[in-house]
């Protein structure tokens, strides 16, 4: 049966460099970002996802120049600060624009974003961590310290018009390779939206299966894509459930 489960490579973008991180600290550099979506050009991906580090947002003219290299659907993440913001994103080729701790200081407003460009494009990126009770709790960055924020708190004023799809993702886990944070994945409940995809520890496609098996729509993956095994030696690659089925 084919799978319409999205397998996306999900790629840190700093100073024009791409990375990928452990436990959102650790960067692994990977290389020249042309050079990686020219890979993933050729094994025909999904769709890429883009993340840019801290509180600025990317060099406009770099995002546009490596939009027009890919040919798969881009989304970004990272720096957005107001509405023109997530304008100027789109205007340079992005697909979907992904949100986080501007939700919580107020600068940003999903139902506003949504109805700029619309509720597809939307994505709420949402990072689980533990507390030091082991409670897992929303973790947020800004001006470079950590906040840890109630869940039911963070998804109090939201609604399932104002965004597209969420993306959760495990902090624990993040380029671990350990597999399906199964306690993060539990969450997928308590979302308001058919459209959840998940990112944490991917290790193989069984791991992506069962997300499938779960209710996700898709996972996102870094060292998974973009490194030999559990190592830091880059190799670039592509799998997704639908070749793996296409192979049965």
């Amino acid at each position: 049966m084919k799978s319409n489960f999205r397998a996306i490579p999900s790629i840190v973008i700093q100073d024009g460099l791409a990375y990928v991180t452990r436990q959102f600290r650790k960067q692994i550099y990977i290389g020249d970002p042309f050079n990686i979506v020219r890979i993933f050009n050729e094994k025909y991906v999904d769709e890429i996802n883009f993340v840019h580090p801290g509180d600025s947002l990317i060099d406009l003219s770099f995002l546009e120049d490596l939009c027009g290299e890919a040919f798969m659907p881009i989304t970004y993440s990272g720096g957005i600060r107001n509405i023109e913001d997530v304008k100027a994103i789109i205007s340079c080729g992005v697909d979907k624009v992904g949100v986080r701790s501007g939700l919580i200081d107020g600068c940003l407003n999903l139902k506003e974003i949504s109805g700029a460009i619309g509720q597809q494009a939307t994505v709420l990126n949402v990072d689980l961590a533990q507390s030091w009770r082991r409670r897992l709790m929303v973790m947020i960055y800004k001006n470079g310290k950590k906040r840890l924020i109630d869940f039911d708190e963070y998804l109090s004023n939201l609604t399932s018009d104002d965004f597209g799809e969420v993306v959760i993702r495990s902090v624990r886990y993040d380029g671990m390779r350990k597999g399906v944070d199964t306690a993060v994945a539990a969450f997928i409940d308590r979302f308001p939206s058919n459209s959840v995809l998940y990112s944490g520890g991917i290790n193989s496609l069984g791991d992506m299966a069962e997300l499938e098996n779960k209710g996700f729509v898709g996972a996102l993956a870094g060292s998974f894509f973009a490194l030999h095994k559990n190592e830091d030696a880059v190799l670039i690659t592509y799998d997704n459930l639908e070749n793996q089925s296409a192979c049965v």
